[in-house]
């Protein structure tokens, strides 16, 4: 029981320390709008991971997906899937999603990033993605020492 407390009372501070607790009209989208992420916001510098932070209509279950692209020359590289989540009973939701450092051998690479977040309701319908662009400064692979 003490470690499912320290569990959320840890994942409690990180929602409060990404700025979960913004500030909002308290109005929930409508079932079939797309979901408002409140973090992170377009042109976000991506660490290896990203804190999904908004509200959805009720009762839906969130899903994110983050799709990387080479910035030089737009390529894409893959999709990473994301979370399915239920929303909280106020709609809201706080989401840890990777968005992973993609390494080439010795090149270095920027890439960047699309967060897709979206919804589906109880009977199956999807509602449009709320996207959010984020990017990443350039690889560079550390080599290890000589022996």
């Amino acid at each position: 029981m003490r470690t499912r407390w320290t569990v959320l009372l840890s994942c409690a501070a990180i929602v409060v320390l990404a700025g979960a607790c913004v500030a909002d009209n308290g109005q929930l989208p409508l079932e079939g709008q797309a979901p408002v992420v409140t973090s992170p916001t377009d042109g976000y510098v991506a660490g290896p991971s990203t804190l999904v932070v908004g509200k959805a209509p009720l009762g839906s279950l969130v899903v994110i997906q983050t799709f990387v692209f080479d910035t030089t020359d737009d390529g894409y590289i893959k999709m990473v899937p994301g979370h399915r989540h239920k929303v909280n009973p106020d709609g809201s939701f706080a989401l840890l999603v990777a968005t992973p450092r993609i390494a080439f051998g010795e090149k270095q690479r920027v890439v960047r990033y699309e967060i897709h977040v979206f919804t589906i309701t109880r009977d199956g319908r999807k509602s449009p993605s709320a996207v959010i662009h984020a990017g990443q400064g350039p690889y560079t692979p550390v080599q290890p020492p000589s022996a």
